[in-house]
């Protein structure tokens, strides 16, 4: 099953996954269209894993997006979280907020 590797030891169990199954077999039934490409299903599979975990989200789409480097990942990430658009009231630190802050392990 193409889920469990972003599931693996996460808080999901088989009927959730089943479920996520059956809505996405569903959906590409009830299309009008005769052909659906990849990127569209993998969309829809990024988009209900979402829901039941953000985890298990995150680990599908940086095997399926195939992200050149961290930053362009994080920027999607971010992308995804806030809908294309930061909203600077928000309280919640932004994935990169880190990066910009020099450390030192000596």
């Amino acid at each position: 099953m193409v889920f469990r590797p972003p599931v693996k030891k996460r808080p999901v169990s088989l009927l959730q996954l089943e479920t996520v199954v059956e809505k996405i077999a569903g959906w590409l039934i009830n299309r009008a269209d005769s052909e659906i490409s990849s990127q569209l299903i993998g969309q829809k599979v990024m988009f209900e894993l979402k829901k039941i975990d953000d985890v298990a989200y995150v680990r599908f789409a940086s095997v399926y997006r195939n992200f050149k480097d961290v930053q362009e990942f994080v920027e999607t990430l971010e992308e995804d979280e806030f809908g294309g658009s930061k909203d600077s009231q928000s309280p919640q630190l932004t994935l990169t907020s880190f990066e910009e802050t020099p450390t030192s392990f000596s």
